[in-house]
């Protein structure tokens, strides 16, 4: 495999990625999180599968400061924690 720059999110500051095996979650400098793959396993974020990174908008209004992956049910589920300053 051969890294590519993903263009959607070229301009707005990746800081952190989190991969599954068929997902991917993003966070940026302003704390928001993009995620593309398997919505049954990212928690149906857009009600559909992207291979483009799709900004979650459930979180809108919501600072994230981090992401992670954690294993549930032999499967893995990723994570956000928001600020609540």
């Amino acid at each position: 495999m051969t890294p590519q720059v993903v263009e959607t999110l070229q301009d707005v500051g990746v800081v952190k990625v989190c991969c599954g095996t068929q997902f991917t979650v993003f966070l940026t400098k302003n704390g928001r999180v993009f995620t593309c793959g398997l919505d049954r396993l990212i928690g149906q974020a857009h009600g559909r599968s992207s291979s483009r990174p799709t900004l979650v908008a459930g979180l809108m209004g919501q600072v994230v400061v981090d992401i992670g992956m954690r294993e549930n049910n032999n499967s893995e589920v990723p994570l956000c924690h928001v600020n609540c300053v």
